[in-house]
């Protein structure tokens, strides 16, 4: 996402932040702009990036943000990763049995699943 090879209209999100200035487009990596921020702070908000075709995810990294007006420091602190093929079945992707949760932090973490072959991701916030 950071190169701009996702486009931004295959970046979308549960909700926006209510002023509208922390949108899905923003959650790209070192973005000049804040990040993506829902409109809620609950488990139930998810950053949706749509691949168009099947793709091997070698890694995954988050960021945060810091607010130019507050100053504060936003960032997930941990999310789960959902993955489809046709953007309406999801499932959970698994370390094992369990559901793997994966740590996010202020500033870029990342992660590295084994392949995982799937046409959309869904990361739960």
């Amino acid at each position: 996402m950071e190169s701009g090879r996702i486009s931004n209209e295959q970046i979308t999100a549960s909700s926006t932040y209510s002023d509208g200035r922390w949108t899905p487009q923003q959650s790209r990596l070192n973005s000049d702009d804040n990040g993506w921020t829902p409109n809620m702070d609950n488990n139930r908000e998810y950053l949706q990036v749509d691949l168009r075709f099947l793709t091997v995810l070698t890694a995954i990294a988050t960021q945060g943000a810091i607010s130019r007006e507050t100053q504060n420091g936003y960032y997930v602190r941990s999310y789960k990763l959902e993955v489809s093929t046709n953007g309406e079945d999801w499932m959970m992707y698994r370390h094992g049995k369990n559901h793997k949760l994966h740590v996010g932090g202020p500033s870029i973490s990342q992660l590295r699943p084994p392949e995982i072959k799937e046409r959309k991701k869904k990361s739960l916030s």
